[in-house]
């Protein structure tokens, strides 16, 4: 994770064991949950892409954890825009 300016951006990979493989359809339905208008979710495999703009860096590190947490995602990479700076 690098935290700088207004954006939020990394990669981390989803703790593996005891999960299922599920598809991507169904890890995007869940993932919009967790998401807004103003972010777009790119999905292939397992690999989570997710780029935007949100509130601040809690609401990013809630989205990408909430993620991580669903059955067949295998990696989440963010570039998150921060409406607000402040960290």
């Amino acid at each position: 994770m690098t935290p700088g300016g207004d954006y939020y951006s990394g990669m981390e990979c989803a703790d593996r064991t005891r999960r299922e493989a599920v598809r991507d359809e169904r890890i995007e339905k869940t993932i919009e949950k967790y998401s807004s208008d103003n972010m777009t979710i790119a999905i292939a495999n397992g690999s989570v892409k997710l780029l935007g703009r949100v509130k601040d860096q809690d609401v990013a590190r809630h989205v990408i954890k909430e993620t991580e947490e669903i059955p067949g995602v295998r990696e989440v990479t963010f570039n998150l825009e921060l409406n607000n700076s402040a960290l």
